[in-house]
């Protein structure tokens, strides 16, 4: 695994940290535009206030109600989750999700120029 990410380091990536597939000239001059945006105006919702209120819903959902619905759904069946409790499931499945949401997080900005999940303006007026 590693050795692929240092061949990838070494070999592809150029200068500026774009890439550049072997055989592919090394524009030292090349600009790419990138145009990421946050989740709730690629999905239409122009308000700050409502932005950051879809953003806030989907980490809920995401950090809160996916674990428990999977709780909720093997309890009953599975051994080990009545050997760890609802508490170290609990710290469990956060640690995983947050973990597991950075992969998301990363495949949802290189994917679909996903910039922020959730934003803060016009939240806070200081």
């Amino acid at each position: 695994m590693w050795i692929s990410l240092v061949i990838i380091g070494t070999f592809i990536r150029g200068p500026g940290w774009y890439l550049f597939l072997p055989g592919q000239y090394w524009d030292v001059h090349k600009t790419v535009a990138i145009t990421n945006v946050n989740l709730a105006d690629k999905l239409g919702i122009h308000d700050p206030m409502m932005g950051t209120l879809f953003g806030a819903g989907c980490l809920f959902v995401w950090l809160i109600v996916l674990p428990m619905a999977f709780w909720k759904a093997r309890y009953k069946k599975s051994e080990v989750l009545q050997k760890l409790g609802m508490v170290r499931y609990q710290i469990t499945a956060q640690l995983f999700m947050i973990m597991m949401g950075t992969v998301l997080k990363v495949f949802m900005r290189l994917g679909f120029n996903v910039k922020y999940i959730m934003e803060w303006k016009g939240m806070i007026n200081v």
